[in-house]
């Protein structure tokens, strides 16, 4: 792994392991788009910058410096392989899932802010 991958994972996995002790939430790694239910889906499952209230395109950027996240065009895309290593390498107890909104379209989502196998020790 790269050092700006290392710099760029190491506050977002810090941020979660801070979080772990408020109550358990889903958080969207990327906002759905072109999907019947995709405004529903976005307002149950906030986006993850609005919860660090930084700006989407900023937190996007982080999140491609980090590798956690691939661009084609205008289009980008959760690596989930990679959000899964962050959480183990970090020994975090967030738990990272998918969501289909259409044919080509999945979400990730992130939630562990308490959610976890520690949560109910808690």
């Amino acid at each position: 792994m790269s050092l700006a991958q290392n710099i760029a994972r190491k506050p977002i996995a810090e941020f979660f392991a801070a979080a772990e002790v408020k109550q358990a939430h889903w958080y969207s790694i990327r906002e759905a788009k072109d999907g019947a239910y995709c405004h529903d889906v976005n307002l149950v499952f906030p986006l993850l910058s609005s919860l660090l209230s930084i700006h989407k395109d900023i937190l996007t950027a982080v999140k491609e410096i980090a590798a956690l996240l691939y661009k084609r065009k205008a289009v980008s895309s959760p690596l989930l392989h990679a959000w899964e290593e962050l959480l183990g390498e970090y020994k975090s107890n967030n738990e990272l899932t998918t969501f289909s909104t259409s044919r080509k379209q999945r979400v990730g989502y992130l939630s562990g802010l308490g959610h976890g196998a520690n949560a109910t020790q808690r």
